[in-house]
């Protein structure tokens, strides 16, 4: 009986650890939804924006303390979004690393399928995102070629 009980713990806990340590695997998806939610700063120069991606473009919501300044949308390039999608396989497991301190800024970084939440990463500006993801963030920032440009706040 002992040997029963070692065999099935031993065994069992190792085939546990296996399937444990399994990487994480990102979840099918359709469309990408990035969000930057800027400090709390004067209205004159707060910029928080969304850019979300889809197949076959992407817009682009710029806003300051919740009114829509800047709406674009922008045709994606044959094979641009396969690209992204590639990239955002290496990103780290989803999780909310926000403190929600007074005036900190965030970023979220959303998968949907068939326009559900599949995986949802939530940060602030005290957590420092793996390499992986803040390179899926780059891609996602370079498809708004003039995003610098519509983010200036008035006098710069």
């Amino acid at each position: 009986m002992k040997s029963i009980i070692r065999f099935l713990f031993v065994y069992g806990g190792l085939s546990f650890g296996i399937i444990a340590c399994k990487p994480y695997q990102v979840p099918e998806f359709d469309k990408i939804v990035f969000e930057y939610q800027d400090s709390t700063v004067d209205v004159t120069f707060n910029r928080s924006f969304t850019i979300t991606i889809m197949p076959k473009q992407c817009t682009l919501v710029v806003t300051a303390y919740g009114k829509s300044i800047v709406n674009k949308v922008y045709k994606l390039e044959k094979g641009q979004f396969a690209r992204i999608k590639v990239i955002a396989q290496k990103i780290e497991s989803p999780g909310t690393h926000h403190e929600r301190k007074p005036g900190s800024s965030s970023k979220k970084i959303q998968l949907l399928r068939k326009e559900r939440v599949e995986y949802n990463l939530h940060w602030d500006n005290n957590y420092q995102p793996k390499p992986a993801t803040l390179e899926f963030e780059q891609a996602i920032r370079a498809l708004i070629l003039d995003l610098n440009k519509l983010l200036k706040v008035p006098g710069n």
